[in-house]
C-alpha cells in the first residue's frame, strides 16, 4: 500500500478516520514474501494523527492534508522492540 512494507499509515481520503497498519510477512531467510494490510478506523469522534501514531481528538490532530510528509519521520522507528539494558 501506497509503496509502504512496514508502518501505521492515515487514510487521507477518508478525512484520517481510517488508517491502515502494513507488516511485512518474510520467509524461513527473511526474504518479503508479502505485506499484511490491515485497516482500523477511529472511533468516538477521533481521528488518526500521523506524528503519534494514534487516535485523537481533531483539534489535536496533525492535519491530515499534511500526514503524507510524517509518513517516513513516524515510521522509521515503527514494530522496533528496543533492547534491554
Amino acid at each position: 500500500m501506497l509503496g509502504y512494507e512496514i508502518g501505521a499509515l492515515v487514510e487521507t481520503a477518508h478525512f484520517s478516520y481510517v488508517f491502515h497498519v502494513c507488516l511485512p510477512i518474510a520467509d524461513e531467510i527473511g526474504a518479503l514474501v508479502e505485506t499484511a494490510h490491515f485497516s482500523f478506523i477511529c472511533g468516538n469522534e477521533t481521528v488518526f494523527s500521523q506524528d503519534s501514531l494514534t487516535c485523537t481528538y481533531r483539534d489535536e490532530a496533525f492535519p491530515c492534508d499534511q500526514a503524507r510528509t510524517l509518513y517516513d519521520l513516524s515510521n522509521a522507528e515503527f514494530g522496533r522492540i528496543p533492547e534491554k539494558k
